[in-house]
Formats: structure tokens, sequence, C-alpha cells
């Protein structure tokens, strides 16, 4: 589902901090709350070099991805926006795209900061380790399309 980036600012307040729920290489990701009080992580992508509809090809594909170890795809966003900017004492319209992928929320938290903690015994970390294996096979072996990881 293609949503607008308005509505993900208003469910997020704005990318507030208060409602940063973690950040990674590709983006900071931030906790929403839809009207009926359901939970979704907002993840604003850092700015990409692909165009728009590879975007949203990827996407797209992922949404339709359905294991039980992997976070379902709930929708995205491809907005640009254009600002007014002084430089040098003249204006300029300057240009932004706004990327952004939503996902079930995940109320414990990221999985890397439970395994590199000091709360889970030896056990659950197999256990989490080995879904994370089943949740990649499936990604890359056991799908009609695998995902296939490239550099363009």
């Amino acid at each position: 589902m293609e949503l607008t980036l308005q509505f993900l600012r208003n469910i997020t307040n704005d990318f507030a901090g208060s409602r940063e729920i973690g950040s990674d290489a590709f983006g900071t990701a931030y906790k929403g709350v839809l009207e009926d009080g359901t939970m979704i992580a907002v993840k604003k992508l850092y700015p990409l070099r692909y165009d728009v509809q590879h975007f949203r090809h990827v996407v797209i594909n992922l949404m339709a991805i359905q294991h039980e170890n992997i976070v379902k795809l709930l929708g995205f966003c491809h907005e640009t926006e254009n600002h007014l900017e002084r430089i040098n004492g003249r204006f300029i319209i300057a240009e932004s795209v706004c990327r952004l992928i939503c996902y079930e929320y995940a109320p414990n938290g990221n999985l890397g900061n439970h395994l590199s903690g000091h709360s889970l015994d030896w056990d659950t970390r197999f256990n989490i380790i080995k879904g994370m294996c089943k949740g990649l096979h499936y990604l890359h072996m056991e799908r009609e399309m695998p995902i296939l990881h490239f550099e363009s």
C-alpha cells in the first residue's frame, strides 16, 4: 500500500525524537500510532541512488513475503518535496526525495540488542539465531523468486 508523507508525519508526530525506535545503515525508524491505536514502525530511509520504479518494485516484492521469522512490510512512501533555500543571498528551490517503508511494530525491539545484551541464556540466543537463519534461507532459497543482492 502506498502511503502519503503527510499521513506518516501525522502518525509519528512529525518524526519526533521521542518516537525514534532505532537506526541502522539504511535509515531511522519511528513508532507510528494509527487512529485505532495500532502501532507500526516507519523507517525513513537515507538517500538511495535507485530510481522510483526500482524502489517501488523492490518494496512491492518484499511486501509479498510471508514467513514467521520475517517482519511483514505493510506499506511505503515515495514523495518529492520542494524547499525554499537561501544560498549566497539568493533563494532557490531545492528538491528532496523522501522514501519510507512501514512494517509491523516489534514491541520487544531490535534482535541485535537482545543478542548482544546479557539478559538471554544461550539456549534462547541459539533459538533466535536459528529463526534468523530460517528466515534468510527462505528469502534466498525457498521462494519462487529468491532475493538476490547486487550493486548497480
